[in-house]
């Protein structure tokens, strides 16, 4: 009997009575994997399994028949034929589990058994490839004269640095006005900036891009937004779709209203393609504290602008973080109590500090960083405590620590979860899933007053059985 390992492993669960004959297999938590394999333990050998898999394959189509058929007379028939099968399969099994009772294997592996999870953290693993020219492996002489492959090595990335856009900084002056109203405010024929360092992080965006005319108001040019808007009203009140509107070619236009076409000299302008906009993030938009500060441009502007005598943030390419590396997390003593703070490193700092400071592992050598190993905030002094990684498992406690210690198998699952991702927004947030869960879910959400919890490698290890050794 030619049948996939997926079918034997979900018909013997049912054979043994670990799941009922019309549930589903769940593969929303890891544990499925486990009992597949207790299930493959004891399977019988081939030709018992095959003659055990056709009784209850027989024993499937009966009752499925029984259950739709509408003749009283062959049910009684075919209830008969049902239980000799189960009699017959029930004899067929007895050898298979030697008397053990299998059938609450499911709940006893995901209440006593904590999922063994394996990251390999390759983000800073140096590189070691083959030399091509022109896609060809380049060929060299050996101390011995014969002729091998080149082979080069050195530093590398594994990941995403940053997003691929590039972003401009701007300083963009005051505003009067709301929505596509809104108009710089001016003095003396000069706008007016506001006092503090408000800089917003722009980008070139091809109007054909926007999806409604909210979108217009990214627009940072107040003169090209109304005359866009113009136009696309226009075009709208005679029937026109927004996305309709927006696909046709736009013109700048005079002071009469007409569409320019043509310069002073008769040749033809190009319409509006493309339109600087503030960078969305979020709720809100890209500020250049969040921003990634990528290269420097090699030639640098000399002009100046009232009130802004700083314009060293012009000279600069922007980019937004991809991915975070490292989520570093500080304690300190406020009051008498146990206060925390948390920092994260990015993909784009690591390969920073990777590639100017002596480390070998960012997740040790930060810790006699004097940098990232203390800071003090608002009068407290905050040290370094444990630095996470995603893929890492942590045991949450309510209390106290040492209450996970007197916990049982199956509550200290319930404690133990993964960490998946770490962000900021208006705060940095750790994002933890159960160890046992197998989908994309977010289950806890946390903040760093609230990471009550035992940090693996920091305070505990897992060994390959499954049993959590805690250290001193």
């Amino acid at each position: 009997m030619d049948v996939e390992k997926g079918t034997i492993t979900d018909s013997f669960r049912k054979i043994l009575g670990v799941q009922s004959i019309d549930e589903k297999k769940i593969r929303d938590q890891h544990s499925h994997h486990a009992i597949d394999a207790a299930m493959l333990t004891v399977m019988p050998v081939a030709a018992k399994r095959d003659r055990m898999l056709k009784l209850f394959y027989e024993l499937d189509e009966k009752e499925s028949f029984l259950n739709h058929s509408s003749y009283p007379d062959s049910r009684d028939y075919i209830a008969q034929e049902i239980q000799g099968l189960k009699v017959k399969l029930a004899q067929e099994a007895q050898d298979c589990h030697i008397g053990r009772d299998v059938s609450s294997v499911g709940e006893f592996i995901e209440s006593n058994i904590l999922i063994n999870h394996h990251t390999k953290d390759q983000t800073l693993t140096s590189h070691r490839r083959r030399v091509r020219t022109r896609g060809k492996v380049v060929m060299v002489k050996n101390p011995e004269g014969n002729m091998v492959e080149k082979w080069t090595d050195g530093d590398a990335i594994r990941g995403r640095l940053h997003n691929e856009s590039y972003y401009g900084a701007i300083r963009l002056p005051k505003e009067e006005g709301e929505g596509l109203d809104r108009k710089p405010l001016t003095k003396d024929g000069k706008f007016v900036y506001a006092d503090s360092n408000d800089i917003s992080m722009v980008m070139r965006v091809d109007i054909q891009l926007f999806k409604s005319p909210k979108d217009l108001e990214k627009i940072i040019d107040p003169s090209v937004r109304q005359i866009i808007m113009k136009t696309i009203t226009e075009r709208m009140d005679d029937g026109q779709s927004f996305a309709e509107a927006i696909n046709e070619n736009i013109y700048m236009l005079d002071k009469y209203g007409h569409e320019v076409t043509t310069d002073k000299h008769g040749r033809i302008v190009s319409p509006i393609r493309h339109v600087r906009c503030k960078v969305a993030a979020g709720r809100g938009y890209m500020t250049k504290d969040k921003s990634l500060e990528v290269r420097h441009h090699i030639e640098k502007s000399t002009k100046q602008l009232i009130n802004v005598p700083d314009r060293s943030y012009k000279e600069v390419v922007y980019a937004q973080n991809d991915s975070n590396y490292l989520f570093l997390l500080y304690e300190g003593i406020k009051k008498g109590k146990l206060v925390r703070q948390s920092r994260i490193i990015n993909t784009f700092e690591a390969a920073a500090l990777a590639k100017n400071g002596d480390y070998v592992d960012l997740s040790k050598d930060l810790f006699n960083e004097p940098f990232y190993a203390s800071f003090t905030y608002k009068k407290v002094d905050y040290r370094l405590s444990a630095i996470l990684k995603e893929g890492m498992r942590i045991l949450m406690w309510k209390e106290t620590p040492d209450e996970i210690k007197e916990l049982s198998k199956e509550e200290m699952s319930k404690r133990l979860f993964v960490v998946v991702k770490f962000n900021e927004t208006s705060s940095i947030h750790l994002y933890l899933r159960n160890h046992l869960t197998a989908t994309t879910t977010i289950d806890q959400e946390l903040v760093a007053d609230n990471i009550n919890c035992l940090i693996e490698h920091r305070d505990f290890q897992i060994d390959l059985l499954g049993n959590v050794i805690f250290k001193d």
